[in-house]
Order: structure tokens, then C-alpha cells, then sequence
């Protein structure tokens, strides 16, 4: 019986913080995380779209520390540069524990790369005010 409490004891300390999050980490501003310069033609000829799910680790002050894709979109270059932006650009409230202390967490998610085919229509010029 002892062996069992001790490989028991041992899972748990081999678990990930996320484990005792009682909150999850919440994405701060997320629609400006990615803007339209992000998906560039020279990586694929602006011929591919698709969608990029990946798991972030987040740290206790609620800055992404690693990327991970789960799901690519059918291009390395693609799903690279989803990682990237969100190393540099994704932030967090941090998850936190039953006390409410921040801990380091995991926040998983998807974004559908899709290349705009139609040009924007042509915005005609306001006439110029006369005095």
C-alpha cells in the first residue's frame, strides 16, 4: 500500500500549476492581437487560408512564456508566425489560485487566417468646405 501513496504523491507533484487554478487566465484585449499585416503573401503566394489552434503558457504576470500548436493550418510559415504575434503580443489577467494569487496557467484557442479577395471599395473623397 505504500508504494501507491508514494507514486501518488509523486503525480502530484509532477503536475503544472494549471492544476490548482481556480480562475483560467483571461485574454486582454484579444481582437488586437492580430491585424491584417500579419498574414503575409511572400510566405505562400496569398493562396492559403486556415486555422491556427494553439495552447499558450502564461505566467503568473500574465505574459505568454511558450506557444504550442495543436492544430497547424497546412503551412509552417503560417502557424510560425501565429506564435510569434502571440509571444509579443498577447497579454492576460493571470489565473489564479483559491487564495487568489496569481499562477502560471495554460490558455488555448484557434484563429482562422482567411485572405480578404475583394478589394475595399473605393471611398470617394469628402467635398472640401467652403468659406
Amino acid at each position: 500500500m505504500r508504494p501507491m501513496f508514494l507514486t501518488c504523491a509523486g503525480l502530484l507533484v509532477a503536475l503544472p500549476a494549471t492544476a490548482w487554478a481556480d480562475e483560467k487566465p483571461v485574454p486582454i484585449s484579444p481582437k488586437k492581437w492580430f491585424t491584417a499585416h500579419d498574414l503575409r503573401c511572400s510566405w505562400h503566394g496569398c493562396g492559403r487560408e486556415g486555422t491556427v489552434r494553439f495552447e499558450l503558457s502564461v505566467s503568473e504576470e500574465g505574459r505568454v512564456t511558450g506557444c504550442r500548436i495543436i492544430e497547424g493550418s497546412g503551412d509552417t510559415q503560417t502557424d510560425q508566425n501565429t506564435c510569434r504575434v502571440l509571444e509579443i503580443r498577447a497579454r492576460f489577467t493571470p489565473a489564479t489560485d483559491s487564495s487568489g494569487k496569481p499562477v502560471a496557467s495554460t490558455y488555448s484557442s484557434a484563429i482562422k487566417w482567411v485572405i480578404d479577395h475583394n478589394p475595399p471599395e473605393t471611398v470617394q473623397p469628402l467635398p472640401t468646405p467652403v468659406d
